[in-house]
């Protein structure tokens, strides 16, 4: 039976392991796959909510903790998601899309994962 539950409730029970499945929502704290699939670590604790284990999966993000290449650092992430996503442990269901118009004239405008953009860093060419 599923069971919809205020939001402090549901991660009590996350946390509690006090579940079957569950729904959970995460935004990354910065610009990095890892951000995400560290959260399925056996390390990770109690934010592994699933008490997900996989050596596999745990090799390949501490090879990619090491990994100074930038494109085999992403083929190793993209292997461990692979992994995991493999193993059913989650079923990601929708993903958070940020869309900006930015006139051309601005610069300084970076897009970035959190969708932050200080003002203090924007300017607009021409005036």
């Amino acid at each position: 039976m599923l069971v919809t539950e205020e939001t402090q409730i549901a991660y009590q029970d996350f946390r509690l392991r006090d579940f079957q499945a569950g729904g959970a929502a995460w935004i990354a704290d910065y610009n990095d796959a890892n951000s995400f699939l560290y959260l399925m670590q056996s390390s990770t604790g109690s934010q592994n909510y699933g008490d997900y284990k996989s050596p596999a999966f745990d090799a390949l993000l501490a090879k990619s903790d090491n990994e100074p290449d930038v494109k085999r650092r992403a083929a190793d992430l993209a292997q461990a998601e692979q992994i995991m996503v493999g193993d059913a442990t989650v079923a990601p269901l929708y993903y958070y899309v940020s869309k900006n118009l930015v006139n051309p004239r601005v610069t300084g405008w970076v897009d970035n994962i959190t969708d932050w953009h200080r003002s203090r860093l924007l300017c607009v060419k021409g005036r």
